[in-house]
């Protein structure tokens, strides 16, 4: 997995959300970086519209 800090605003991202009640079901949400700077963690859209931060604990992919 690629480092955070390497992440670039129009970046397009996949972050894997798992079910708490159950490990084994996951989804992947995609997303478009749109603020990635020093001063805090980079910010994505999700294509349904909300926005999340990028942190170190969470899973991701870069996409094309």
């Amino acid at each position: 997995m690629a480092l955070i800090d390497t992440l670039k605003t129009g970046d397009r991202v996949e972050l894997m959300y798992r079910d708490g009640a159950d490990a084994a079901r996951t989804k992947w949400y995609r997303g478009e970086v749109i603020e990635a700077d020093n001063d805090s963690w980079p910010l994505v859209k999700l294509d349904d519209g909300q926005l999340t931060e990028v942190r170190p604990f969470m899973t991701w992919r870069t996409v094309h």
